[in-house]
């Protein structure tokens, strides 16, 4: 009897892992995807235009009473509600004739000047090729504490995916050797090539 309910026990879990393993499979193969054809990228920047740089130029102005009482926070939310400039704040410094503001995201910068006694300034916005944004994401680069989170969750998935797949191979039986097999020759090749890469 106790046999019996070991049995199902087991069968019970090898179930759940498959079950798991599988949706988890649909999402993280997507996300290798992404991952694989960005990284190709980011290896061959020259190939994909990489130094390619859209630069746009206008004007906008900004309440002088803001700019004459220098508070950063203030000036950074105004620009954000009504000249619609998103990214993270890179610099804010407020001089005594002038304010310049930088904001950064995912392939993109944006540098603002103004004139503290009229409100006047410029907007330079300049943008990267869409491989060279795709690839920034990828490294998550200036995508503030939400692209961090969904690096994080995708490592998650990776992972998920990695241990739910090697806990069925164990359960294969017939093929369980193999699979040891292939998985020390693969673990020593990956250290052949990281110990290649940083001596």
């Amino acid at each position: 009897m106790s046999t019996d309910a070991s049995s199902d026990e087991s069968i019970l879990t090898r179930k759940w892992v498959r079950v798991l393993h599988i949706y988890i499979s649909l999402y993280s193969l997507l996300l290798m995807l992404f991952f694989g054809v960005t990284g190709f990228m980011m290896n061959h920047p020259d190939w994909f235009g990489f130094g390619e740089i859209h630069t746009t130029n206008r004007e906008l102005s900004v309440p002088t009473e803001l700019c004459k009482n220098g508070d950063r926070l203030a000036i950074v939310e105004h620009l954000r509600a009504e000249e619609k400039i998103h990214g993270q704040v890179q610099a804010c410094d407020v001089e005594e004739q002038s304010i310049s503001v930088s904001f950064a995201r995912a392939g993109r910068r944006t540098d603002i000047t103004i004139n503290r006694q009229t409100g006047k300034g410029t907007v330079t916005a300049e943008a990267k090729s869409l491989p060279a944004i795709l690839s920034a994401v990828h490294a998550g680069e200036h995508t503030g504490r939400f692209g961090r989170r969904v690096i994080d969750v995708a490592a998650v998935f990776l992972i998920l995916t990695s241990v739910t797949g090697l806990a069925l191979w164990c359960t294969l039986s017939i093929r369980r050797e193999t699979g040891i097999m292939w998985l020390i020759a693969s673990g020593i090749v990956l250290a052949l090539i990281t110990l290649k890469l940083i001596w």
